[in-house]
This record gives structure tokens, C-alpha cells and sequence, in this order.
């Protein structure tokens, strides 16, 4: 954990892609670079990732790499009594 002024920390929660998010595409070339910047800072700072899908996990733990992608869980929406 990296420290913060609050000690508390930090799960970054991904209830949708940020990036592609395929029903609102960034205007501009540089609005999609400044947008995967953005993500690129969430994911390296965020002590744990939370993923709706464990499609979108897997895509998360890729971009982390190895050494970092067992910060990624998948949390899924709703509640399965059977799970």
C-alpha cells in the first residue's frame, strides 16, 4: 500500500471499461490519449482494482502485468444465492 494522507487504502472499482468503452468513444484523438493516461494512473496507483466481469478483470491483470495483477479481483454485480 502507498502511503496517503488518510491511511486508507485506495480500490479503484470498475463497473465498465473506461477505456474502450464501446457507447461513448473519446471526440478527439487527444481526448483518448489523455483517457488511457488517466487509466494508465488509476491502475498503477490503486492499491486493489475491482472488476464487474472477470473479462474485464483479466483485461485489467494484462495491463498490470504479472508482477502486479493479483491486485485485480472480480466483484460482479447483483447477488447469485447459489454463489
Amino acid at each position: 500500500m502507498r502511503w496517503r494522507a488518510t491511511r486508507v487504502p485506495w480500490v479503484a472499482d470498475f463497473r465498465d471499461p473506461w477505456i474502450p468503452l464501446a457507447f461513448r468513444r473519446p471526440p478527439t484523438q487527444w481526448h483518448r490519449a489523455r483517457q488511457r493516461e488517466l487509466e494508465r494512473r488509476v491502475l498503477e496507483s490503486a492499491d486493489r482494482l475491482t472488476a464487474a466481469t472477470r473479462t474485464h478483470a483479466e483485461v485489467l491483470a494484462r495491463a498490470l502485468g504479472p508482477e502486479r495483477a493479483d491486485r485485480v479481483e472480480h466483484a460482479p454485480n447483483g447477488f447469485e444465492p447459489m454463489d
